[in-house]
C-alpha cells in the first residue's frame, strides 16, 4: 500500500491565506451593505433579507459570520468611525501618531479638530439611527460601548496633549478628556449641522475654537 504524497506547507498556507481574504472581503461587504441600509431605512425596518440582498449572499452567511443583526449594526457604527475596514482603533491610527509628535499644543489641537470631526460627521447618521431603535435592549447596549469606547479614546487623546508644554495647570487628563467627548461629539454635531444648519466648517470652526480656548488658552502666541 502506497501513502498518498504529503501536500507541502506553503501550499495550505495559500490556501487558508486565500479562505481568509475571501471571508474578510465577503465581512467588509455585509458591513458596506448593512450601513447604507441602517442609516437610510433605520435599524427596526432594516432586515437580515434586505443587508443579504445588499451584499449578494446568503442569510445564512450573516448568521455564520457576525451571530445576528445587532451584531452588524455595532460593526457597521464601527466602520464609521474607522472610514475603512482595517481592524484599527483610533490611537493606533497614523495621524495619532503625528498628534503625539506634534509638539505645538494648539497646532496638535488643529489637527485633532479636523480628524474628529471627519470621524464624528462619519459616525452620526449611524449613530441617530442607534438611538432611535434603543427601546431594544441589545441595541442600547451598542450606544453603551460605543459611547464608552469614544470616551476612552478622547481620554487617550487629551492625556497626549497633556504631555505638551502651554496645557493649562489647573486641568486634569479627566476634565480635559470630558471636554473633548463633549465638544467632538456626534449629538454636537447634530445641534449645529442638522437642527440649527451650520455648514460643516462652521461646525469645525467652533469646535477649534472651543477646544483650544478650554484646552490652551488665549492665543498668546502666533502658530510657526
Amino acid at each position: 500500500m502506497t501513502s498518498s504524497p504529503a501536500r507541502p506547507a506553503g501550499l495550505h498556507q495559500r490556501r487558508y491565506a486565500a479562505r481568509t481574504a475571501r471571508a474578510s472581503a465577503t465581512k467588509a461587504r455585509v458591513v458596506r451593505a448593512a450601513h447604507q441600509l441602517f442609516t437610510e431605512r433605520g435599524y427596526l425596518y432594516t432586515t437580515m433579507a434586505d443587508i443579504a440582498a445588499g451584499a449578494s449572499v446568503a442569510v445564512q452567511t450573516l448568521y455564520l459570520s457576525f451571530g445576528s443583526k445587532v451584531q452588524i449594526l455595532s460593526a457597521a457604527f464601527d466602520r464609521s468611525v474607522a472610514g475603512d475596514d482595517e481592524d484599527l482603533a483610533v490611537l493606533e491610527r497614523p495621524w495619532v501618531s503625528a498628534l503625539r509628535e506634534e509638539p505645538d499644543l494648539r497646532r496638535a489641537l488643529r489637527l485633532l479638530v479636523v480628524e474628529g470631526t471627519a470621524i464624528v460627521a462619519r459616525a452620526t447618521p449611524i449613530y441617530l439611527r442607534v438611538q432611535e431603535a434603543c427601546a431594544d435592549a441589545e441595541v442600547a447596549e451598542v450606544l453603551a460601548t460605543q459611547r464608552a469606547r469614544r470616551y476612552q479614546t478622547d481620554r487617550g487623546l487629551a492625556a497626549l496633549l497633556a504631555a505638551k508644554p502651554g496645557f493649562p495647570a489647573g486641568v486634569t487628563v479627566d476634565q480635559a478628556g470630558d471636554i473633548i467627548y463633549a465638544v467632538l461629539s456626534e449629538d454636537t454635531c447634530r445641534l449645529f449641522c442638522m437642527d440649527r444648519g451650520w455648514e460643516p466648517g462652521q461646525w469645525q470652526a467652533w469646535c477649534l475654537t472651543s477646544l483650544q480656548t478650554a484646552l490652551a488658552g488665549p492665543p498668546g502666541t502666533t502658530e510657526g
